[in-house]
């Protein structure tokens, strides 16, 4: 909000900002902007975040907009045993559907590697597909420990 006193930045300068605290049980996810956060369950992408934007396509929160009073949306979901975690940017979201990304989580594996190979997946089809915004994906699963 500061920025906007500067010549050349009239318009000022925001950010989207979305969080994940994993629990044991449960995740506790907050956004501000058109950053998303969903959870994969049992074949299902379920969105856990909304984004701040009007009926014209505008935001209407981001970090960075006004000085004091902004709140996140939050919510608080179990996380259980072979849930995978995924948050992304509106570059992905903007070319990418709910499905398509469901599509391609579905099998996304259980170690970082097979984990890492998804997220690359999914930024190189959003870069296929014409994505212009930034492109950021992190995946997060919950793996059942052995007894």
């Amino acid at each position: 909000w500061q920025k906007k006193r500067e010549p050349g930045f009239e318009d000022g300068l925001a950010t989207t900002l979305v969080v994940a605290v994993v629990g044991p049980k449960a995740i506790w996810v907050g956004s501000v902007g058109d950053s998303s956060t969903f959870v994969f369950r049992q074949g299902n992408l379920l969105r856990l975040t909304r984004e701040d934007r009007d009926t014209s396509g505008n935001l209407t929160r981001a970090l960075g907009y006004q000085r004091l009073g902004l709140w996140p949306n939050a919510s608080q979901q179990r996380f259980l045993p072979g849930d995978l975690l995924l948050l992304v940017t509106d570059g992905i979201t903007s070319v990418l559907s709910p499905k398509e990304l469901s599509e391609l989580v579905k099998n996304a594996g259980d170690t970082s590697d097979s984990l890492s190979a998804t997220a690359q997946e999914i930024i190189h089809k959003a870069h296929v597909r014409g994505g212009k915004d930034n492109m950021t994906v992190c995946l997060i699963k919950r793996v059942a420990l052995p007894r």
